[in-house]
């Protein structure tokens, strides 16, 4: 694989010390460099994704994220929604100063936060359904007739 390094070269000096209008244009250059010399990047390489929790293609991924823009928020807010229905009575006790009912309190939270974790791991299934799908399409354009 190649490896990139940006580096970033700008100047910003004043033409008099202590004149602020009159400054030099700022000359800024991005010289990109790469480890091995034949001008490719790999986007085949493995990526490590957090919610399938095994490596994925980073082409097949930069594809499922620019068609399905609303699910990686979709799964966050169920994993916002299931940290925090799990820690409520944590919380309740915390900032009231006393512990939260068992019936409405406790037992509404519990429910609502593995309610939460069946959408969360359903979510996750479905990213992972797509991403192998969309894996295996961009292996299949690489076979030879």
């Amino acid at each position: 694989g190649c490896h990139i390094l940006y580096q970033h070269i700008s100047s910003n000096r004043l033409s008099h010390p202590l004149s602020t209008r009159q400054r030099k244009p700022i000359p800024s250059m991005i010289v990109l460099h790469q480890s091995n010399n034949n001008n490719s990047f790999d986007m085949s390489k493995p990526t490590f994704d957090i919610f399938t929790l095994r490596s994925i293609r980073s082409d097949a991924l930069l594809r499922y994220n620019s068609l399905n823009q609303s699910e990686p928020l979709r799964i966050n807010l169920y994993m916002f929604f299931t940290l925090g229905l799990f820690a409520y009575p944590s919380i309740s006790e915390a900032v009231v100063g006393e512990p939260a009912s068992l019936f409405p309190g406790v037992v509404l939270s519990v429910a609502g936060g593995a309610f939460s974790a069946f959408r969360f791991v359903r979510e996750c299934g479905f990213r992972s359904n797509k991403l192998n799908r969309i894996e295996k399409e961009m292996n299949a354009q690489l076979l030879s007739v």
